[in-house]
């Protein structure tokens, strides 16, 4: 797991990102300390690049650790389940898509070797979750190559995360399967290839059913 890849593909597609100043540890330690978990090391190293970010023109967005005008690592969790999302407590929600999606990083130990992402649905039922990465490293590759060719992103952008040039598809052309391909590339490891919250229709006892199998 290699971040720099990633950020330096973002930073060659500057005007589609918001990018803030980085993260101190002990900016980190304190949120940790508040949350009472220890985040994994993927989300420190992204939180000691950027604290909170919007990019791809909004189609990913990650809150900021503990300030910010809506929402922030700390509260967004809690502050949905107030309002009635159902967020299991294995689950701490650090993002959107821009629309309808929330995701969350799975914190429940004894699945796979590093933290998968679970995107939750904005139907509000416990039967709305499934698995959109197997880690924040290989969920934000696959995210950034497909927005960055929907977007039609200059080709360096592309050179810097490897996209193979069979999968370099046209704007114009992206479908489902364009998308599917692209996660399969980027998340070999992945159960679903094209998840979706509101088809697979998870709840917390199958998710940890699927991590299970797929750690063994």
């Amino acid at each position: 797991m290699d971040f720099t890849i990633l950020t330096k593909s973002w930073e060659n597609i500057s005007k589609h990102n918001e990018i803030h100043p980085s993260a101190s540890k002990v900016e980190i330690s304190v949120v940790e300390e508040i949350l009472k978990i220890r985040l994994p090391d993927s989300f420190q190293a992204l939180f000691n690049y950027s604290n909170g970010l919007s990019i791809l023109e909004g189609n990913l967005n990650v809150v900021p650790l503990k300030s910010g005008d809506y929402f922030n690592l700390v509260t967004m969790t809690s502050q949905l389940r107030e309002w009635g999302k159902v967020i299991p407590e294995e689950i701490l929600a650090f993002g959107d898509n821009g629309s309808d999606s929330t995701f969350g990083v799975w914190l429940e130990k004894n699945s796979l070797s590093d933290s998968p992402i679970i995107e939750i649905g904005a139907i509000y039922d416990s039967h709305c979750l499934a698995i959109a990465g197997t880690s924040l490293f290989n969920f934000l590759l696959g995210w950034t190559a497909y927005y960055s060719l929907l977007l039609e992103v200059n080709s360096k952008a592309l050179d810097i995360i490897q996209l193979p040039s069979e999968l370099r598809f046209k704007a114009h052309e992206m479908e489902d399967e364009h998308f599917e391909a692209i996660r399969k590339w980027a998340d070999p490891n992945l159960p679903i290839f094209n998840p979706d919250p509101y088809e697979q229709k998870y709840d917390v006892s199958q998710v940890r059913e699927i991590l299970a199998r797929s750690a063994t």
